[in-house]
């Protein structure tokens, strides 16, 4: 439905936006295999270890859309979230902080536009579970 008003010389739209459950799973889908698919990437373009065996599962969720891994997010109550320099091009980096992470927590932290993301990378993330919200 469209009006437009002569006197403010605006065009108002009005859309009819229905909301469908399966669009939405198949978009979070997407977006959570297309995260797994950046963060094996360039940790192999980093480490030339992305063939390891621990990432069998993250590979198969990518290459062949078979399983479904969590993605989790940093929920802030507060609103405030700290950022990084928007301006700057975004590089993941793998030194030996993150990789020692990665084997003894199971997870790489991501952040992306001030939304701080945690990839679970491999089986040590349950016990870190119940701190942590599911991108669902």
């Amino acid at each position: 439905m469209e009006s437009y008003y002569h006197t403010d010389k605006t065009l108002k739209i009005k859309l009819d936006y229905r909301r469908n459950v399966g669009d939405e799973i198949l978009f979070t889908k997407k977006f959570k295999r297309g995260i797994y698919n950046l963060f094996l990437q360039e940790y192999h373009r980093n480490t030339e270890n992305g063939l390891d065996s621990q990432f069998d599962r993250i590979r198969t969720f990518v290459r062949y859309d078979e399983g479904n891994l969590p993605l989790f997010y940093l929920k802030n109550s507060r609103g405030i979230r700290m950022t990084e320099d928007l301006t700057r091009p975004k590089e993941l980096t793998f030194n030996s902080n993150v990789q020692n992470d990665i084997m003894n927590y199971g997870f790489f932290h991501l952040t992306f536009t001030g939304l701080n993301f945690y990839i679970a990378v491999n089986d040590k993330v349950s016990s870190f579970t119940r701190l942590l919200m599911e991108v669902d």
